[in-house]
């Protein structure tokens, strides 16, 4: 297929190898788990699903891939499922990480989102507030709209292999930034620090910020720039 599960999350290649008008797998553990995390099955889980074992291509042994609900119905592309090859470029790249405080600024994910220099010297970042936020409520004419105030300052952390440490350094002075007096910590921390090794292993590197309780990816750091700019203004005025 020209398009493919890549750097989707399993809910999105599952969407892509099931029919769509059929309801698979919409359980949390599964929507919400990465390619390549292990599912933690309790027994309770393993229970309450059926084990369902698919043949190879050639049909000459049984797998039993996962715990997987009992109804699954499998479009023409799941034997991709069964493909050692295919399977073996989901494997997670043992990553590292350092952590650099910076203020917040005006173009600041205009500034750091660089996808072009993150592909280059193989690195991806996450943006958290340093700080808790602080909740306001926003309005515009007789809506009201409750959010968080914009941090002052940002912890922004960046993963990479130890073997691109070099170019990474490179990188964010380009960005200027000096990251080589930051400690250097393993990345495997939580599930977003899993997703990113398994997306390196496919050669794809990506920025998340929280600008609420989730991370979201950034495409576009001057739209996200403009964004807060307004949301800023909507609380202030």
């Amino acid at each position: 297929p020209t398009n493919g599960p890549e750097g989707m999350n399993l809910r999105g290649s599952l969407e892509w190898l099931f029919s769509a008008d059929k309801d698979v797998c919409t359980e949390p553990w599964e929507a919400d788990r990465p390619h390549g995390v292990p599912l933690a099955a309790s027994g309770a889980l393993a229970e309450a699903s059926g084990e369902l074992q698919l043949f190879s291509k050639d049909r000459s042994e049984v797998r039993a891939l996962e715990l997987w609900p009992e109804g699954a119905s499998f479009a023409d592309n799941a034997d991709l499922l069964l493909d050692e090859e295919l399977l073996s470029d989901f494997k997670a790249v043992p990553l590292v990480k350092r952590q650099l405080r910076i203020k917040h600024q005006e173009r600041l994910f205009e500034q750091l989102h660089n996808q072009e220099l993150m592909v280059a010297a193989k690195f991806s970042m996450r943006c958290v507030p340093a700080e808790r936020p602080q909740q306001v409520v926003a309005f515009a004419g007789k809506t009201a709209k409750l959010g968080n105030m914009l941090p002052t300052h940002w912890l922004l952390r960046v993963y990479f292999e130890e073997k691109d440490r070099a170019k990474v350094e490179q990188a964010f002075e380009q960005l200027g930034y000096r990251i080589s007096a930051s400690k250097e910590l393993p990345a495997a921390e939580d599930v977003m620090e899993q997703l990113l090794a398994h997306q390196h292993s496919l050669g794809r590197f990506s920025f998340f910020a929280q600008l609420n309780a989730d991370e979201s990816e950034v495409t576009d750091g001057k739209s996200l720039d403009e964004d807060l700019r307004e949301w800023r203004q909507s609380y202030e005025e």
